[in-house]
């Protein structure tokens, strides 16, 4: 009987190294590069609960409109193969411009015992900026039906950049984004979102205030959130600045009825250097893997091309219960900046 506890041990040991090892992967940034050079607004889902665990990432096209949203699937963050378009012509009354932010991100939700992916996107409907939203039954990720109703619009000119966050339990879907006052000054909000029954139609309810713009780094500008939970606080990460300036930074609450602190070693990621090889950091998507580590794709722009690429790195969570770059290149002054040297995640 001991002898098989021993064996069953051993074995136990070994399942869990081949885990380990399934989900280590090396690279070098760029992870992903346009082959265009218009903004990609990238949004990166680690979908993991359909036994796949398969990388998603969604990318807006500028300036088209029939074929508006491109999907990439990877089993690694590294290799992407395009499954084809998660949309591939919007309502007549919806209209993605270049003008207009694009940004897509996906959630897996619950309908009924049906696994479902939400889509989100914000573009120009009738007219003014809002959030639209179409759902998906597919196992390929494509043909999300778009409802011609938005979500939400904005009264100003805004970069809504919306985001999407559901607790594990799978309670209801909080959806944050940005807006910006009559005074060109932005702020982030969030509400909770409500799949109404007998139909899969969303209904927005109360609208709050997170966070405000303000920082030194962050001008009057701050766009693109994500919210995440961990340990004892939920996370805001959200980029900062305008144009090649812009950085990424982060901030915490225990309760959605607390106000958000930003972490004062803001940004967490930065292209202000001289020279600097990427600048524009925007976008990020953090994303918590199975084996506990935390990685962050982000949008960025390469100086000598001008081409919008896919950036990967990791983050580590501090003692202090704040997330900061992992230091991969052995530069200890630069390692706020974006990681270029080869390097392996565990």
């Amino acid at each position: 009987y001991s002898q098989m506890l021993a064996h069953l041990g051993t074995v136990i040991l070994i399942c869990q190294s081949l885990i380990s090892l399934s989900h280590s992967f090396s690279y070098q940034n760029p992870v992903f590069t346009a082959a265009f050079h218009s903004p990609i607004t990238p949004s990166v889902l680690y979908d993991n609960e359909t036994n796949n665990n398969k990388y998603l990432l969604t990318l807006s096209i500028a300036g088209t409109n029939d074929q508006a949203i491109q999907i990439f699937q990877s089993s690694s963050p590294t290799d992407w193969i395009q499954v084809g378009w998660a949309v591939t012509r919007l309502p007549e009354l919806w209209h993605l411009d270049s003008k207009s932010s694009k940004v897509v991100r996906l959630l897996r939700t619950s309908y009924h015992d049906r696994n479902l992916l939400l889509l989100i996107f914000s573009g120009l409907h009738q007219g003014k900026h809002c959030i639209g939203y179409g759902f998906t039954k597919d196992r390929d990720y494509t043909s999300f039906s778009i409802n011609e109703i938005p979500i939400y619009c904005a009264d100003s000119d805004s970069d809504l950049s919306p985001s999407l966050y559901q607790e594990n339990n799978h309670s209801k879907v909080m959806m944050v984004w940005s807006e910006t006052d009559k005074y060109g000054v932005a702020s982030v909000y969030s509400c909770f979102l409500t799949v109404m029954r007998g139909a899969l139609r969303i209904e927005i309810e109360t609208k709050k205030l997170l966070l405000g713009a303000g920082g030194s780094w962050e001008g009057d500008s701050i766009y693109s959130p994500q919210l995440i939970h961990y340990g004892d606080y939920y996370y805001l990460f959200y980029s900062g600045g305008r144009g090649d300036s812009s950085a990424i930074g982060v901030s915490r609450a225990k309760s959605f009825s607390d106000s958000f602190e930003k972490f004062t070693l803001n940004p967490v990621i930065t292209s202000d250097a001289s020279p600097s090889e990427w600048r524009g950091l925007s976008y990020p998507s953090v994303v918590h893997l199975d084996n506990g580590v935390f990685t962050m794709f982000y949008q960025a722009v390469r100086s000598q091309t001008n081409r919008s690429s896919l950036l990967l790195d990791q983050l580590t969570y501090t003692d202090k219960q704040w997330f900061e770059l992992t230091e991969v290149c052995e530069i200890t002054s630069r390692h706020w900046y974006p990681s270029t040297c080869h390097h392996s995640i565990p």
